[in-house]
């Protein structure tokens, strides 16, 4: 259990500064940024405890957790950023980018 929470911990604090940091490089500012951070404190949890749970079970899991997630902030910065021009790029962006990273991470480790 604590070698759960010590994981979920890292991945989201890990994630949040990297979708964070792209978002800012896409010009994303102010409540946007927020939104982006509340966001990610629903999805990321979520898909980080379901993969830990089903990886040893079904190999493949993570691919469609990543694609909910992406249509999940997609959905939810189109519904209420106020600034973001292209919501779904955004979303696919920031998830691709944290997930490659989090790889690399995770091979280094």
């Amino acid at each position: 259990m604590a070698q759960y929470l010590s994981i979920l911990g890292i991945s989201l604090g890990l994630t949040l500064v990297l979708e964070l940091a792209y978002a800012w490089f896409c010009k994303v500012r102010g409540k946007d940024l927020l939104l982006i951070t509340l966001v990610n404190l629903i999805t990321n949890p979520v898909a980080v405890l379901i993969t830990l749970l089903f990886r040893n079970k079904v190999a493949w899991i993570e691919l469609p957790i990543e694609v909910g997630v992406v249509f999940l902030e997609f959905a939810l910065l189109k519904g209420f950023a106020k600034k973001v021009e292209r919501p779904f790029w955004l979303s696919l962006g920031m998830n691709c980018f944290s997930y490659g990273a989090g790889l690399i991470v995770s091979i280094i480790i």
